[in-house]
């Protein structure tokens, strides 16, 4: 929907967090995190859109790897800036 892709564009122009692919379903975000071709993975809900514009809480989910902590905790506060700055503008 348009509002994921505003979300996705919002995480892309972050300066931590780069979109370097698109998955389709969460294992295929759990194996590139344990292959190590991601820190980590962003999943919206497939009714995102429609449930932010019906007035329903949507919430994404962000996937990390574990093995450098400093990386995970810099990607979990830019994903929480990220998602604060994109609420603030759809409400």
């Amino acid at each position: 929907t348009e509002l994921s892709r505003e979300l996705v564009r919002m995480f892309d122009n972050s300066p931590t967090i780069k979109i370097i692919d698109r998955a389709v379903s969460e294992n295929e975000i759990k194996d590139a995190l344990v292959n190590e071709k991601a820190y980590a993975g962003l999943v919206i809900p497939h009714n995102f859109g429609s449930g932010i514009k019906s007035g329903k809480k949507q919430t994404v989910t962000i996937f990390k790897a574990s093995k450098n902590i400093i990386v995970s905790n810099l990607l979990l506060k830019e994903a929480a800036t990220v998602t604060g700055v994109f609420s603030s503008e759809i409400f």
